[in-house]
């Protein structure tokens, strides 16, 4: 079952379907992988630009996020009871990562942590240049920890990848094949 943006993970109801359906298939995983705009490092500078109503809304963003977030911990948390595996990702330097309902849950589960860096997957602009692009995953499976743990740059020290803006960064929310 693919969850998208489509998929309202502010509403009970919405949350508690996709708890039923971890209640009935034993041993299910699942990986998330929630917004994060809300929680980028551009945010700072752009409450520094736009000033306080920027900020306020930018407030509203982030307690709609850490709520998607508390979603995806529950029903992380029963898969795990239910015998399943879990993994979630966000990009390496999101803010999100030091909300302290993730550092709990990432600690409570003794989830592995590790870095990828998208160029060795084959990211690049659409001018094909190779971007860097880092996620950090945690995951309850040592095996996903080990394959992932290898996905490092691989370029030549000093190379300079291309810079994520505009385009080219909206489009690296996705995942390459």
């Amino acid at each position: 079952l693919r969850v998208t943006k489509k998929f309202d993970w502010s509403n009970k109801e919405s949350v508690n379907q996709v708890a039923d359906l971890i209640k009935s298939c034993p041993g299910v995983s699942i990986h998330a992988s929630l917004e994060c705009t809300a929680w980028t490092s551009w945010q700072n500078m752009n409450k520094f630009l736009y000033g306080k109503e920027y900020a306020d809304e930018l407030h509203k963003r982030r307690r709609a996020s850490r709520k998607m977030l508390r979603s995806f911990i529950f029903v992380a948390e029963l898969a795990l009871q239910n015998g399943g595996e879990v993994s979630f990702e966000w990009p390496h330097n999101c803010a999100g990562w030091a909300l302290p309902e993730l550092i709990h849950f990432i600690a409570r589960n003794n989830l592995f942590s590790t870095k990828v860096e998208g160029c060795n997957l084959g990211m690049q602009t659409s001018k094909g240049e190779p971007i860097l692009k880092r996620w950090r995953f945690v995951t309850s499976n040592p095996r996903m920890y080990d394959a992932l743990s290898t996905v490092r740059c691989n370029h030549p020290p000093g190379f300079k990848h291309a810079e994520l803006t505009g385009k080219d960064a909206a489009e690296s929310a996705f995942y390459p094949v």
